[in-house]
């Protein structure tokens, strides 16, 4: 991919910082962005640029990672609008008849959207990484559960998203997003990289790749943290951008309420912040009862007794976690949900409490830390990228960030 140079810049208008943005939220916001090793942090507010900072020597397109998933969100909503696609309850077999059998022809384009389309998936993405089609990887893909029984987050499902827009828009997808939402927005500089280009490429500049095979929808769009803040911003008009109106306001109604009746925190391939001062997550003995049926050491069980309790946040939860005896000893929290995970335990480990609070902004999240927050009542869009060569983790996920640009406006 080419980089290019940019000289960090900081925009902030004085009488606007005044009236509107609190100065000491956003310098905590800055020096947790410098601590946790952000490549850029950009602030819109009120549709003004108060903030374009980047933190590393150049500035070029990142690995949006799973922040992916929105745009393709947004692509299903063009096809909406565009009268391309009648409604997102259509059988994925209208488009692949193949699944017009057993539990597949239950799947519907809305089981892909909320992560509740049964099909198996693993935590770990080799598999899909090892493919050279990531849509036919899908279409074969076994069953483990009932259509829209159970959330389970599965980027081997949304993958089938690709070939559904291509099929459904008659381009491909990464074509059909660009022409129609990139392009009006001047959205230029970016890379949405193939399954082909990752099987077949032997370098970065192998190129040519990027024509073969089918763009990837649960990652791997390359793309700078000033353009993600236009879509941003393009999700907090509903749709509209400079007075056109690009994707129906009413696909934005839909994908920014929760999704299904399982996970209050996911919409369509968005996720929902709730107000951080009235929810909070519990960690109580039905959790621990779930950690023990997976076969957790009863050193382990143990420990996580003595924190069971009410936490601010997933992240104070996590750091309580990571002070036990018995994680630290397999390499702290990290190390304890890729135990989980090779046990086949996906889930929550608490439970997240939402009772008496309200939804307050959306989010596009992504590996590493990657995301764009958006807060329509505050007229807010906040976004942070890293590097992965960069990144250490746990602590560089930046799992304070809803909370601390959440408090940018009062």
């Amino acid at each position: 991919m080419r980089r290019y140079l940019f000289i960090c810049a900081l925009f902030a208008q004085v009488t606007l910082l005044s009236q509107t943005i609190d100065k000491q939220a956003l310098d905590n916001l800055i020096e947790r962005a410098k601590e946790t090793h952000s490549s850029a942090l950009v602030v819109y507010q009120n549709d003004k640029l108060i903030l374009n900072q980047c933190f590393d020597s150049s500035y070029f397109p990142l690995d949006a990672m799973s922040v992916t998933k929105s745009f393709v969100n947004l692509g299903i909503g063009l096809l909406i609008t565009d009268g391309k696609l009648k409604s997102i309850d259509e059988p994925v077999y209208t488009y692949y008849p193949e699944w017009n059998q057993g539990m597949k022809k239950e799947i519907t384009i809305r089981h892909l959207l909320n992560h509740t389309s049964g099909m198996q998936a693993f935590a770990h993405t080799s598999e899909i990484y090892s493919s050279p089609d990531y849509v036919q990887l899908a279409l074969c893909a076994e069953i483990a559960d009932m259509p829209g029984s159970k959330f389970n987050y599965n980027n081997k499902a949304v993958n089938l998203l690709a070939g559904i827009i291509q099929k459904a828009s008659g381009m491909r997808m990464d074509n059909y997003i660009n022409q129609n939402i990139f392009e009006p927005l001047g959205i230029k500089d970016f890379a949405w990289l193939t399954d082909a280009f990752l099987f077949k490429a032997k370098t970065d500049d192998d190129t040519a790749f990027l024509k073969e095979g089918n763009p990837i929808a649960m990652a791997e769009l390359m793309i700078k943290a000033d353009d993600m803040a236009k879509i941003g911003l393009f999700v907090l008009h509903k749709g509209d951008w400079k007075g056109k109106q690009i994707i129906a306001e009413s696909w934005f109604d839909e994908s920014m309420k929760q999704g299904q009746p399982f996970e209050p925190t996911c919409g369509l391939l968005w996720w929902l912040i709730y107000d951080p001062l009235t929810s909070y997550v519990t960690f109580n003995d039905s959790n621990i009862v779930k950690l023990q049926q997976v076969g957790l050491s009863d050193t382990i069980v143990s420990d996580l007794k003595k924190i069971t309790g009410r936490y601010k946040t997933e992240n104070e939860l996590l750091n309580t976690i990571d002070t036990l005896q018995s994680v630290k000893k397999i390499g702290g929290r990290t190390s304890f949900r890729r135990l989980l995970y090779s046990k086949s335990f996906f889930d929550n480990i608490y439970t997240f409490v939402t009772e008496n609070s309200t939804i307050v902004g959306f989010a596009a999240q992504g590996y590493l830390g990657q995301f764009i927050n958006v807060f329509p009542n505050k007229k807010l869009v906040v976004v942070r990228t890293i590097s992965s060569a960069n990144a250490k983790l746990p602590t560089d996920n930046f799992f304070d960030f809803d909370t601390l640009s959440y408090r940018l406006v009062k």
